[in-house]
């Protein structure tokens, strides 16, 4: 009898590891978006819902209104609809301009220029064109095969660099749902799968945040897959879990967990996979499907069973050493070295082992940043990064000369800098919003990072301002829209 107990002991070992590399199911909890839309209204001060609807004040404010958009019955969104001038963004944000003012029902047609802008561009003008909104000149097929041209080798997508980044490969995801091969989103869903940390969260640019949590959200739950129960999406915990952890005690969320100076936007990224979840669990509605204009539900469930095969290292490692137990307690029974306690100990320690191995995520900080390190090129130029008005005892982050590609720009530069130097940085879509743990916001609604090159402020972001060998980058943060550090412009590597 203790023979037979020691086997199903083995048996069960074995079982443990071949389970742990995609963990258990976590319950479902409800994920309170009425709380949290309230969390967000009282914390930018808005009495009411129509106030935030009678004009918006910022991006963050936008976004919250879309999801109010396909969240609650009987709003009026007319008030928002004509204070939304896309006129007024630079290109790469004014088809998300034409979107929202579409969506909010206003009538508008997209623009060709814009749509052509860039990747992000790109994106949206895929949602416009998906939803019947017209761009002249601007095919489906034709922004669907521009995002596709930039896919990268890893089979994510990135503004820049060679290395797949979380938000952007699930936005891009996002628009090409319905009008490319399942083939690239299979393969995209598996990327980001073994992106996900044991916790259940991403690191975008050496940061567990918020907003990629969020990104990826959006994209399963349009696909018909649940971040809360899917085997390739829960680790230690879920999805989920991970997203709800970023929230505060104010019901507001926080771009870093216990780090509460970057809340408007990773909120508004946050409300917005919550209502994507609550479209999902209601029928399968994409986010940004305009299902009175043109399209509806648009899923297209990537089954668990096709990413079967493409378990990580680790799992593998978990079965060997399951199967090893195994081996081991067999015998240990068949020559009768040793009794029943003797197995409980390695059956113990065998599935202690299996179940470490199997949930967790090994990798060391130089391998993080070699795998993630942008690749250098043979253009010099300088770049500072400086906080004089928060630290005026310490006031450089970095002061050097920098090599990127030619014809690289201000994001090329950026990127090599603080990715070397180990240096938290944290952007969205080409705008820079955190360095060094110093975010936008942190100071007044008028503090954030601006940049200049060669002593002038640029219009144009990161992404769009491109560089030449010799030119000055110089980074500063600003407590009053710049007006408070030109007399830093000047500042670079021979300074």
């Amino acid at each position: 009898m203790k023979r037979l107990s020691c086997l199903v002991l083995c048996l069960f070992v074995f079982w443990t590891a071949l389970v742990s590399p995609t963990a258990a199911y976590a319950e479902q909890d409800d994920t309170g978006v009425d709380k949290y839309i309230a969390g967000y209204l009282t914390y930018k001060g808005y009495s009411s819902v129509e106030e935030l609807l009678g004009g918006a004040r910022s991006g963050a404010d936008l976004d919250v209104a879309f999801c109010l958009r396909r969240y609650v019955d009987g709003l009026y969104f007319s008030e928002i609809e004509k204070g939304i001038d896309p006129s007024g963004y630079v290109a790469q944000s004014k088809e998300k301009m034409l979107f929202y003012k579409k969506a909010f029902g206003g009538e508008v047609i997209g623009d060709p220029i814009a749509a052509r802008s860039g990747l992000i561009g790109n994106v949206f003008a895929l949602h416009l064109l998906k939803n019947g909104i017209s761009i002249e000149g601007v095919t489906k097929g034709e922004m669907a095969e521009a995002i596709l041209a930039r896919r990268l080798q890893d089979g994510g997508w990135s503004i820049t660099g060679q290395i797949a980044d979380v938000d952007v490969t699930a936005m891009c995801l996002q628009a090409l749902l319905g009008v490319c091969d399942d083939e690239v989103m299979e393969e995209g869903i598996a990327l980001l799968s073994s992106r996900q940390c044991s916790d259940g969260a991403f690191i975008s640019y050496g940061t567990v945040n918020c907003e990629s949590c969020a990104q990826v959200v959006i994209l399963l739950s349009a696909m018909g897959i649940d971040c809360a129960t899917d085997s390739r999406f829960v680790k230690e915990k879920s999805l989920l879990d991970a997203l709800l952890s970023f929230r505060t005690d104010k019901d507001v969320f926080s771009h870093e967990r216990e780090n509460e100076r970057s809340i408007d936007a990773p909120t508004a990224q946050a409300i917005s996979a919550l209502v994507a979840y609550d479209l999902y669990k209601k029928g399968g509605e994409a986010f940004y499907s305009l299902p009175e204009y043109h399209y509806g539900n648009s899923s297209t469930v990537i089954s668990t069973e096709k990413a079967a095969n493409k378990l990580p290292i680790n799992a593998w490692v978990a079965v060997g050493l399951s199967g090893a137990t195994v081996i081991v307690c067999g015998v240990i029974l068949l020559i009768k070295k040793g009794g029943f306690k003797e197995v409980i100990v390695i059956v113990v320690i065998g599935c202690g082992l299996s179940l470490f191995i199997g949930l967790s995520t090994f990798q060391s900080v130089d391998e993080y940043y070699s795998a993630n390190t942008k690749e250098e090129g043979p253009m010099a130029v300088g770049l500072v990064i400086r906080k004089d008005m928060v630290d005026p005892e310490s006031p450089i982050v970095f002061d050097g000369q920098v090599c990127i590609r030619e014809g690289g720009n201000v994001m090329d530069a950026i990127l090599v800098a603080t990715r070397k130097e180990r240096i938290q940085l944290s952007y969205t879509s080409g705008y820079v919003s955190s360095i060094d743990n110093l975010a936008e916001f942190d100071y007044g609604s008028q503090s954030g990072w601006m940049f200049a090159v060669n002593g002038v402020f640029s219009e144009k972001s990161v992404n769009e301002k491109y560089l030449s060998t010799g030119d000055k980058v110089v980074f500063l943060y600003s407590l009053d829209m710049g007006k408070d550090v030109t007399e830093y412009l000047g500042q670079n590597d021979e300074s």
